[in-house]
């Protein structure tokens, strides 16, 4: 997915303090654990923080990070080639994760971005899309199962 506009970058990836949502909705226990599998079988570098405090083992099942954060925080940092994703658990019917733009600095980062949301699509068969912070009913981008991408109404 080779996305070179420069209006990309100042549309969806703008600089204004904020971060970025990447949201999947409509998710269960099912897309959990399907979306677990995948970073895990993937070569990215992931991190398990429980309150703040790093723990070696990412191997989770999405019944595990459950009873974990009924009663603690639980974040999974994913570094994508040096532009850190965090994963949330706020509840089962969605996946969101959080981007800053500050990390995306040209056509090659925000597709390193836009090709991890395509594979995530076609992994869970669902939209994928980002969101200006705590805005998931204002879509900039939504990437497809079959690949196929929407840029939004800016």
């Amino acid at each position: 997915m080779l996305l070179n506009n420069e209006d990309v970058l100042t549309n969806i990836f703008y600089k204004d303090g904020s971060l970025r949502d990447i949201y999947i909705l409509n998710t269960d226990k099912y897309d959990w654990n399907k979306f677990l599998n995948l970073l895990q079988s993937s070569q990215l570098n992931l991190n398990l923080l429980i309150d703040g405090t790093e723990k070696n083992d990412v191997n989770l099942h999405i019944d595990d990070v459950i009873n974990i954060s009924d009663e603690k925080n639980a974040l999974i940092i994913i570094d994508l080639n040096g532009i850190k994703i965090h994963c949330h658990f706020f509840c089962i019917e969605e996946i969101e994760l959080d981007i800053n733009p500050k990390e995306i600095v040209n056509s090659y980062s925000a597709n390193l971005v836009f090709e991890f949301m395509r594979n995530i699509s076609s992994k869970l068969e669902k939209e994928v899309f980002i969101s200006p912070e705590n805005m998931s009913e204002y879509r900039l981008i939504t990437i497809y199962p079959n690949g196929t991408y929407i840029i939004g109404q800016y």
